[in-house]
């Protein structure tokens, strides 16, 4: 137990978090007692400031940087590192409890997660700097970087669980109450009436059984739950949580699958290390996973497994967990022929294969066609993606309009046959990407749909270092991008009303809110941006395809990823948490 206490306090960053415990004992404890007795929420936070420096100041010399040098220089700097962040501090403060009428005691805990990140890396590499650090080696660290390190791990974790615990989508509640019924329907042997109980409950239900069979296994606990206590699963945080933690399993499944997949057309491992951490650190993924609860992780996870067996030619298996995919959601039948095509050229064994992968479905389909409310549940939600898929058009005389998904996605398809089969390794994973990405230029989104093409492209990034900077580079202005266009047109969705009254932050402070973005949306014309966002977010695709082909040697090519990109694109989802956790306490 020594030698783990030990070996977690020779981290530097765990020695000052626990430093900064400490200090918010004492700092925040001094503030909340001074404004308790009624004292102006700025004096105390003055008074608890100079307390804290003082505290702080002993402990950061002498257990966190252990530092050796002279006293009174270090003093200095490091009162002048307190005096910035108090004068930032003082600002946001201001900001949080008189503008945006924030409680005062929210504001100034908000406030401290600001200010210690401000500290941390101004003591570390101002006030107990070591002698032998210098700005350049301060800048040669953010320059480069071989593999995702302790720090970067650190980063992603602290976003992802904190994205995790506050944010909540109704969606949890509609798909794991219909699991439930699913397994009690199942188990007193009724199954065909779970899109009756469904609709009846106030529910549609748009997706086929199956995906409830993985629901119904994972909620059977909460089902348990109910019937022992009599209470709704979804009255506590906990069978909230619970519900929500059905995606964590998929979502790794999915980063070690891609890895796997890397094993075969990524040599090093320091670059197969690198994939992961872009694909677990996408913004739109954690958009997906943790404010919107996007099940459609479940059929990425299933589609990799499929790709790792399309490279290690294991035909059966390729099929087999590529059908599982298209049952659950058809987005994997718009890749399954190309990869086909691009291995196989027999076209009596494509159209063979093409009907075992989609016999799953059609079972499936044919199992519940005559349900009672199946119908009802299904066919506007069918008639809707259909719409969605011819959504950019061109229209002709006489014809009616050409689709322009199904003009590119074709002329993919005759290139794929084109090639010879010897390349389909070398090009599964790009053409993939085409594919996904010429679904998201022509086909009307949904917020969700997003992460089907996230691994395909941190895939992209990575697998060339050709080009490697400039290419994250648009990548990260390619999502955000993304995620700008849908707090501003999904404002039913991205809000601090349905996001997080049921999660941490409600339950600890006992505080819900009824605010959205929409009245602001429309009161500022900031819709009016959405053309510049969309623009911005195709260009940024294109530039990476063409990146992706392109051997110009005119255009500057560094071959080492620059860390301070992976460190903007970690941080580029912060903003967008930030504005709904700040509107959260919005009077």
């Amino acid at each position: 137990m020594k030698k783990l206490i030990e070996k977690v306090f020779s981290i530097q960053g765990i020695r000052f978090l626990f430093v900064g415990g400490l200090n918010t004992l004492v700092g925040y404890g001094i503030y909340a007692l001074l404004v308790y007795l009624n004292v102006n929420y700025l004096v105390a936070n003055t008074i608890s400031t100079i307390i804290g420096v003082a505290h702080s100041y002993l402990w950061n010399r002498y257990f966190t940087f252990k530092s050796k040098q002279k006293a009174l220089k270090e003093i200095t700097k490091f009162v002048s590192v307190y005096i910035a962040s108090y004068l930032i501090g003082m600002c946001t403060l201001f900001i949080f409890k008189d503008k945006l009428n924030i409680s005062p005691y929210i504001a100034g805990l908000i406030n401290l997660v600001i200010t210690t990140l401000i500290s941390y890396f101004c003591h570390k590499y101002i006030s107990f700097r070591d002698g032998n650090m210098n700005t350049k080696k301060i800048v040669k660290y953010f320059k480069e970087i071989i593999e995702p390190g302790k720090i970067e791990w650190i980063l992603f974790l602290i976003i992802f669980t904190v994205s995790f615990l506050i944010f909540k989508f109704p969606d949890i509640d509609t798909t794991t109450t219909n699991g439930i019924h699913f397994i009690d329907l199942l188990l007193k042997g009724e199954p065909y009436k779970l899109y009756e109980v469904a609709y009846k409950g106030g529910t549609m239900i748009t997706y086929d059984f199956p995906i409830f069979i993985i629901f119904g296994i994972w909620n059977f606990p909460l089902l348990i739950y109910q019937n022992i206590t009599h209470l709704d699963w979804n009255s506590t945080f906990f069978g909230i949580l619970w519900a929500k933690i059905i995606l964590i399993p998929f979502l790794f499944g999915s980063a070690y699958f891609l890895n796997k997949i890397s094993e075969f057309l990524i040599e090093k491992s320091e670059d197969r290390k690198m994939l992961k951490y872009l694909f677990l650190t996408s913004p739109l993924l954690i958009m997906t996973i943790c404010q919107f609860a996007g099940y459609d992780i479940i059929s990425v996870f299933f589609t990799l497994i499929g790709i790792y067996y399309y490279l290690k030619n294991d035909t059966k298996k390729f099929i087999l967990f590529f059908s599982i995919a298209i049952t659950l959601k058809l987005f994997a039948l718009f890749i399954f022929l190309p990869l086909m095509l691009l291995k196989e050229k027999n076209i009596i064994k494509i159209g063979l294969y093409h009907f075992f992968a989609i016999l799953p479905f059609a079972i499936a389909k044919s199992i519940y066609y005559n349900a009672p409310y199946y119908k009802i549940s299904m066919d506007s939600f069918n008639e809707g993606m259909f719409n969605r898929l011819i959504y950019s058009s061109i229209p002709l005389q006489d014809v009616g309009a050409v689709s322009i998904f199904f003009v590119f996605y074709i002329l993919v398809c005759v290139i794929c046959y084109i090639l010879s089969k010897n390349y389909y390794k070398k090009y599964c994973i790009t053409i993939c990407f085409i594919v996904y990405s010429i679904f998201e230029l022509f086909v009307l989104q949904h917020p969700q749909w997003y992460i089907i093409n996230v691994p395909y492209l941190a895939f992209i990034i990575v697998n060339n270092h050709k080009y490697i900077n400039i290419k994250l580079l648009f990548e990260t202005i390619y999502e955000m991008s993304v995620l700008s266009i849908y707090y501003i047109s999904f404002t039913h969705v991205f809000n601090p009303r349905i996001l997080m009254n049921d999660m941490l932050i409600g339950v600890l402070t006992n505080h819900t809110s009824n605010y959205t973005f929409k009245n602001l949306i429309e009161a500022n014309h900031i819709s009016n941006l959405l053309p510049i966002f969309s623009s911005i977010s195709i260009v940024c695709i294109i530039l990476i395809i063409y990146l992706t082909f392109n051997d110009n040697k005119k255009i500057e090519d560094k071959k080492e990823i620059n860390r301070g990109l992976i460190w903007l694109r970690a941080f580029s989802i912060i903003p967008f948490m930030l504005v709904i956790i700040i509107s959260f306490f919005v009077k």
